[in-house]
């Protein structure tokens, strides 16, 4: 029969120690990949925070340039009123 810690015991233990030592560069690898995954996905989002900023402000201007053409439409719309009017009460026999 084998006495504890002989031999075999031996083996056994170093055998152990190999495999927590390649669960812990695993565990470490799984880290290393995971803050860098994270690191991705931080950047992914602030990438997308600036493309909705972005979005946002172009909307705003898109708003502001439409109201601005809808008062000169007005202004243009009110001066043909106007031309309208002078014609409809010119003379007929001018």
């Amino acid at each position: 029969m084998a006495e504890p810690g002989g031999v075999e015991g031996r083996r056994d233990a170093a055998a152990a120690r190999v495999l927590a030592a390649g669960a812990d560069r695993d565990v470490s690898d799984v880290r290393v990949e995971l803050r860098a995954h994270r690191a991705a996905l931080s950047a992914l989002r602030d990438g997308q925070r600036e493309l909705w900023e972005g979005q946002r402000e172009l909307r705003e201007e898109m708003r502001a340039g439409f109201a601005a053409v809808e008062s000169k439409f007005a202004v243009v719309n009110s001066g043909l009123r106007q031309i309208i009017t002078l014609l409809d009460d010119r003379p007929s026999g001018s």
